[in-house]
């Protein structure tokens, strides 16, 4: 009972993404080929409500924590509502690391000719202190994230932020720089943060951090699960 039992679950979660993948399919009309959508990659019903919150809300920017898969589905999306005929398409921004990362990453978004929809940025990571004291290694995006704001040229813009990086190996607690940095840049924005693998209990303990960070601040904060 209990093979069956765990047989039919994966049978779900399989179907469930074949599913999510082909409403990818349907959102991108223009790109006959999809990228892999599984091992390190996001999952497809993952990639399917990012790309739905892009829709849905209008983000003066995107700013990406660590490229990949996500990288290339939304600079295709950002091109498919660009030849739709959407004229105020949210700029996207994004940090990688890793070089041999960056070096892909960059060159499946000419493969795709949706690289201008796309600032990727090498990052190397930094010495980051937090206000508590506390030093990370995190993405060197200081100066391009001003030099977003700057061009933005907005009092209260509204921002998503993808947080999937560095890796965890970095050190405890390795995605909390993604919020400050973000604050220091906008300060009065909106932000809503996508963080990937929230299952772990690093990823939990940062969004208790951040919480506490921003209802500091008199922001308010409102925490969604998804079981991707």
């Amino acid at each position: 009972f209990e093979r069956l039992r765990a047989r039919g679950g994966h049978v779900i979660r399989v179907t469930r993404q074949l599913h999510a993948h082909a409403e990818l399919r349907q959102h991108l009309d223009s790109k006959p080929l999809l990228p892999m959508l599984h091992g390190w990659a996001v999952s497809a019903d993952f990639a399917r409500h990012l790309l739905s919150m892009i829709d849905t809300n209008d983000y003066d920017a995107i700013v990406e924590f660590g490229s990949g898969t996500s990288t290339v589905l939304m600079a295709t999306s950002l091109q498919a509502a660009a030849q739709r005929g959407g004229t105020r398409l949210p700029r996207l921004m994004t940090f990688e690391h890793d070089a041999g990362y960056h070096r892909r990453t960059q060159a499946q978004l000419a493969a795709d000719g949706v690289a201008e929809h796309c600032d990727l940025r090498l990052a190397p990571l930094v010495p980051f202190t937090a206000a508590d004291g506390i030093t990370y290694r995190y993405y060197d995006a200081r100066e391009a994230l001003a030099t977003l704001a700057r061009h933005l040229a907005l009092p209260a813009p509204r921002l998503l932020a993808i947080v999937d990086g560095p890796p965890s190996s970095t050190g405890e607690h390795a995605r909390y720089p993604a919020l400050p940095s973000l604050l220091a840049a906008f300060p009065g924005g909106a932000f809503d943060l996508l963080l990937d693998d929230y299952k772990r209990r690093d990823e939990k303990e940062v969004v208790r951090m951040w919480q506490a960070d921003v209802e500091a601040l008199g922001y308010k904060t409102e925490l969604i699960e998804f079981d991707f």
